[in-house]
């Protein structure tokens, strides 16, 4: 399983990447000053969101555990 901190750890690797803490508990990751990740948002904590583009969510949207989010989903 993949934990926070290793999620994180591997945003953070990215190139340009700037992370902030944002909506409480959530590491905000950007690139060029755009959101690509937030990691740690939702009552839980446990939570991910990562841009992508419509067929690349398409690939596993058929699972119960994913869905958009109301974010990410209406912007560009």
């Amino acid at each position: 399983m993949l934990t926070r901190t290793a999620l994180c750890a591997f945003c953070a690797d990215l190139l340009r990447t700037t992370c902030v803490v944002q909506w409480g508990n959530a590491d905000v990751y950007k690139a060029a000053g755009k959101v690509f990740a937030v990691i740690g948002m939702g009552n839980s904590g446990a939570t991910v969101t990562f841009k992508a583009s419509e067929m690349a969510f398409e690939i596993p949207s058929g699972r119960p555990d994913l869905h958009p989010d109301p974010y990410m989903a209406s912007r560009g």
